[in-house]
C-alpha cells in the first residue's frame, strides 16, 4: 500500500516523483519535442533550397534536438523544485521518443553518442541554470486602482 511506504520512506522520493513529472514536466517535454520537430522542418527546407549544404545536416538535427531540449527544460522549471529532476525527466522522456521514432524508422537501434549527447545535453545544461526569477510589477504610488471607500448614506 503507498501509505506504508510513505511512513518507511518518510514521503521524500514519492512526492519528488510526483514534481518531476508534474504538469509542467509534461508542457516542457511537449514544448521540446514541438521545438525541435519545427527546427528540424526548418532545417529540411533549407537543405532542400541549398542555403544550408548537405554535409550539415547531421549537424543541424543534433543542434535542434540540443536546443528543444534546453527550451522544454527551461519552461519545465520551477523555483520550487530543483532544476536537474525536471531536466532529467525531460531529457529521459526526449530520449525514449527519439529512440521509438528512430526504431519505427529504421527498425535497428544505430544510434551513436552524438545522438545521446545533443538529446540530453540541451535539459542537462538547462538544469544546470538557476532559474529566472520572476518579474515584480511595481506601481507607482498614486497609479492603479484606488481604494475602496465605502459610500455615504443618502449619496444615491
Amino acid at each position: 500500500p503507498p501509505h506504508m511506504l510513505e511512513k518507511a520512506y518518510g514521503g521524500g522520493f514519492l512526492m519528488s516523483a510526483g514534481v518531476w513529472y508534474g504538469k509542467r514536466t509534461w508542457l516542457g517535454l511537449g514544448f521540446a519535442l514541438v521545438l525541435a520537430l519545427a527546427l528540424d522542418a526548418l532545417g529540411a527546407l533549407l537543405l532542400a533550397r541549398g542555403m544550408v549544404p548537405m554535409a550539415a545536416a547531421r549537424a543541424w538535427t543534433l543542434g535542434s534536438w540540443a536546443a528543444g531540449g534546453f527550451c522544454g527544460t527551461r519552461m519545465a522549471v520551477r523555483a520550487e523544485c530543483g532544476s536537474l529532476p525536471v531536466a532529467a525527466a525531460v531529457g529521459l522522456g526526449l530520449y525514449g521518443i527519439v529512440w521509438a521514432v528512430g526504431l519505427a524508422a529504421w527498425q535497428t537501434a544505430g544510434f551513436r553518442w552524438d545522438v545521446t549527447a545533443a538529446v540530453f545535453g540541451g535539459p542537462l545544461l538547462a538544469g544546470l541554470l538557476r532559474p529566472g526569477k520572476a518579474k515584480k510589477r511595481s506601481r507607482a504610488p498614486g497609479k492603479g486602482r484606488p481604494a475602496h471607500r465605502p459610500m455615504r448614506r443618502g449619496a444615491l
